[in-house]
């Protein structure tokens, strides 16, 4: 039923920002060009978002890359998220399963780093801060890019979604036993990044 769920969410967005969302799009849109140009300027709470963004994929990696042990590998979908957000990690847990589980992908280096609280304490910190700059903007401001821009209009979609897939994702962490008996509540997923950050670190990364 959740799978069912995730593929309904992921093909309707997909449809949706194709086919309905507005905004100037590719060459015409002029906000997505100073994001990612970083222009001084910008609306403080679209930089903010834009940056948070950046950082999602980087959560997902420590949530994920931990044990890779899937019937399909985490990682490909980790670094696609990278440019595609949600939308690229969707599919891997619509299709991920534990059926015939085999030994970890990830390198031990990589589950070092993935489970490192050091690495959670400097995310978190990254995210916190950014809330800062977004205390700075304006929601019309906001607004009035979504509707002109087609990029800040998938971006914000995608924002919204993440903290669904990281509630879903720490409930099938848990349900996994990689931590024995320890649980700790999959509604922290909802809180953007922090709450994430939070069960990794509850959930026992490595100093």
């Amino acid at each position: 039923m959740i799978r069912l769920l995730l593929s309904l969410l992921w093909l309707g967005t997909i449809a949706y920002i194709v086919f309905i969302a507005p905004g100037a799009r590719g060459a015409e849109d002029s906000t997505m060009f100073e994001l990612f140009t970083m222009q001084e300027g910008q609306e403080p709470l679209l930089m903010a978002v834009f940056s948070w963004m950046g950082l999602w994929p980087l959560i997902f990696a420590c949530l994920l890359l931990r044990k890779d042990d899937a019937n399909i590998p985490a990682w490909p979908f980790v670094i696609a998220s990278v440019g595609l957000g949600a939308f690229a990690l969707l599919p891997y847990f619509i299709a991920a399963s534990r059926k015939g589980v085999r030994a970890n992908r990830s390198a031990k280096f990589v589950m070092k780093l993935a489970s490192s609280k050091i690495i959670y304490l400097l995310l978190g910190g990254v995210a916190a801060g950014l809330l800062w700059l977004a205390a700075q903007g304006s929601i019309e401001a906001y607004w009035q890019a979504m509707q002109s821009s087609h990029f800040v209009h998938t971006m914000t979609i995608d924002f919204l979604i993440l903290p669904i897939i990281a509630t879903y994702a720490i409930y099938r962490d848990q349900t996994r036993d990689l931590f024995g008996k320890r649980k700790f509540p999959s509604i922290v997923g909802f809180i953007p990044m922090v709450g994430t950050l939070i069960y990794l670190w509850r959930a026992g990364g490595r100093h």
